[in-house]
């Protein structure tokens, strides 16, 4: 790229416009990362489950085991990792339509961020109850 002239004849950086598509691959890979990090945050919660009822409980890892074959399905596993992508996108669709809304000063920062805070988790909420009936009609 050749530097761009200016008025006065002030040489400037060329500076290219992101790629149209840009948005898309950030969004596909967002759809990958979110699933594996739902995955590696439901065992590493498991995990410290299994520290916890050792060590406050005096149960042992085995009988902790054990029990959570038992109380968790692969299903239990999947309906999370389905929830987790949907809930984060009705989350972020908030967060950016309240902060779109946003002026110039700070108390309207503070106001929109408690307001999409607020929003996004009544909206999580509201989704999750429509998941709960729509996975008991499937029997799920």
């Amino acid at each position: 790229m050749s530097p761009v002239t200016l008025i006065g004849e002030t040489p400037a950086l060329f500076v290219p416009e992101a790629p149209p598509l840009l948005e898309v691959q950030v969004a596909e890979k967002l759809v990958i990362a979110l699933p594996l990090l739902t995955f590696y945050s439901d065992i590493m919660g498991l995990i410290g489950g299994a520290v916890m009822c050792y060590f406050q409980l005096g149960i042992t890892i085995p009988v902790f085991m054990r029990q959570l074959q038992e109380a968790v399905t692969v299903n239990t596993m999947l309906v999370g990792l389905i929830k987790a992508p949907v809930f984060a996108c009705v989350i972020a669709l908030v967060g950016c339509y309240e902060g779109f809304q946003v002026e110039r000063n700070a108390a309207s920062v503070g106001l929109l961020t408690t307001r999409s805070v607020v929003e996004g988790l009544f909206a999580a909420i509201v989704l999750d109850a429509a998941f709960s009936v729509v996975f008991s009609v499937l029997g799920v």
